[in-house]
């Protein structure tokens, strides 16, 4: 820990305690915090001075928690006249006035002063959600540069949003670690995201950290690492998870393109478990279609435009849960960030509560159907190669309801795009209809629209690819290893699309920093060599 982080909070930290919340920006906090105190720093007389001091040290704080250069200061002020005004200017000073303030007004006592006090409040910022000295997530322009230019851009802004993201999401979290431990709760992150990127198991990802870290307490051993993530319990570990997602989310809004309101794909992962299942309660069976028997199953919504892909809700699935629970509860927590339009969902989703859940949220939904009997029944009875049955009823469990219940749908019938000659079906609620021609096209293009939104997921490597490996039989474990997958999926999404924004490549299908490029760079950040 350094001297700074053992010092006793300044006055201006116990205003800006006041004051931060998640939406508080850098004008709003600086204009309201009281630096009175500095006219007695003032190596200017007064008929000297071109500009007035209070409004000089308000507009140099700004420049040194917002971590930028005296140019970008004066830029943004002389763009943003209301900002100058707020900080107490009458007019935006020149660059220079700027320059020869820190070089030569101010004293030293006064310079280390607005040093400490931004670097203090940057953190209690973070430690609040708030995106004050968060830069990485802006897109820049490099469109015309070489690709050599892009490629050391790729790797620094990797690195740069990596490290903000790391500032930004590890407050969420808290290991309830001792004041004099070795080890802070920061480490044992620090130690997940290595493992998750280098998809190693505690024992290996802490030999391969220590390796790497420049930590001087270096790196906690494998078992201590499990048994504090242990410690922390389910109901926690999605709690921190919710506000790591939630943190991220609100930091990535500020810039990137999500379409209002937003597609977004619900899907299921497994994670395969090869061990004894005695009175493990999470472990259920596998799909037909899989390799193994047993997993682990964990349900995602993630937005899955065509300018932005994020992981917005994830949850463990448990024996016993209905499809339409999961539905509600994951689109509850991602309607807290985003508003939504249509979902998108496979087929294990098909089902009356589902129908029920995403009519009550007021959405509209296209999700493939199984080919029961039903289904099999009207595509032999097909007699054009696009057929819409409106009013088509699905029977099932529906929550609050002790009775199999009816929900109303549309199903769909449309040629396969892999075999025309197969017929693969969906049901929807979006308005489709087969009288004539026109509507049939326009029916081809809703179910269109929703392989193009699952093209796009598919294109993209999965959070399993950012999973460290355990063979833990606690569920603990395995959650706390799940969602932080997530985080570090979100942290690649998002380093993927700034790049892609800076480099303005207008359809973003697929990515354009690979998970194994990203993995590697992020990987030496988080372990401080970067």
């Amino acid at each position: 820990m350094s001297r700074d982080d053992d010092a006793p909070q300044s006055r201006l930290e116990a205003q800006a305690s006041e004051i931060i919340n998640e939406e508080t920006t850098v004008i709003e906090l600086t204009s309201q915090l009281d630096f009175g105190y500095v006219k007695h720093n003032d190596q200017y007389a007064e008929w000297h001075a071109s500009a007035p001091l209070l409004p000089l040290v308000r507009a140099l704080f700004v420049r040194e928690i917002e971590s930028h250069n005296t140019s970008q200061l004066h830029r943004n002020l002389a763009n943003s006249p209301s900002e100058a005004e707020a900080l107490g200017f009458d007019g935006v000073p020149s660059r220079s006035t700027f320059s020869r303030a820190w070089r030569e007004r101010f004293n030293d006592s006064l310079k280390k002063s607005i040093e400490f006090n931004a670097k203090r409040i940057r953190k209690l910022a973070h430690e609040r959600g708030c995106s004050i000295g968060l830069n990485a997530t802006k897109p820049e322009d490099k469109q015309d540069a070489s690709r050599r230019t892009q490629d050391r851009f790729i790797a620094s802004k990797s690195k740069e949003v990596t490290e903000e993201m790391q500032r930004l999401v590890f407050p969420a979290f808290e290991f309830g670690r001792a004041e004099n431990a070795t080890h802070k709760t920061d480490t044992f992150l620090e130690l997940q995201s290595h493992m998750g990127l280098s998809q190693s198991a505690a024992e290996s990802g802490t030999d391969l950290f220590a390796d790497d870290t420049d930590r001087e307490s270096g790196a906690p051993d494998g078992d201590t690492h499990l048994h504090n993530v242990k410690q922390l319990g389910p109901d926690a570990i999605q709690e921190m998870v919710d506000e790591g997602i939630g943190r991220m989310v609100h930091e990535a809004k500020h810039h990137l393109e999500f379409d209002r309101p937003a597609d977004v794909a619900i899907d299921m992962t497994y994670i395969a478990y090869y061990g004894d299942r005695d009175e493990l309660e999470m472990v259920m069976g596998a799909p037909r279609t899989k390799a193994y028997d047993w997993c682990y199953k964990f349900a995602t919504l993630t937005v899955v435009g065509e300018n932005v892909k994020f992981t917005l809700a994830m949850r463990p699935v448990e024996k016993g849960d209905r499809i339409g629970v999961i539905v509600r509860d994951l689109f509850w927590r991602a309607r807290e960030h985003v508003s939504i339009g249509t979902v998108y969902a496979d087929s294990e989703f098909c089902a009356a509560d589902t129908i029920h859940a995403l009519e009550e949220a007021g959405v509209q939904y296209v999700i493939p159907s199984p080919k029961n009997r039903r289904v099999k029944r009207a595509i032999e009875q097909m007699i054009q190669n696009v057929e819409v049955e409106q009013a088509y009823g699905i029977y099932g469990p529906v929550l609050g309801s002790g009775t199999r219940k009816r929900a109303e749908t549309n199903l769909v019938l449309i040629p396969s795009t892999a075999d025309e000659d197969k017929t693969v079906a969906f049901i929807t609620n979006k308005d489709v209809d087969d009288e004539i021609e026109l509507d049939r096209r326009e029916t081809k293009g809703v179910v269109g629209r929703y392989r193009r939104r699952w093209g796009i997921e598919n294109s993209y490597k999965t959070i399993k690819d950012f999973l460290a490996w355990t063979t833990s039989k606690d569920f603990s474990v395995r959650l706390f290893y799940f969602g932080f997958a997530v985080l570090l999926y979100n942290m690649w999404l998002i380093v993927d699309l700034l790049v892609q924004l800076s480099l303005d490549i207008e359809h973003r299908y697929k990515p354009r920093v690979t998970a194994k490029r990203f993995l590697n760079l992020a990987r030496k950040q988080l372990a401080g060599i970067g």
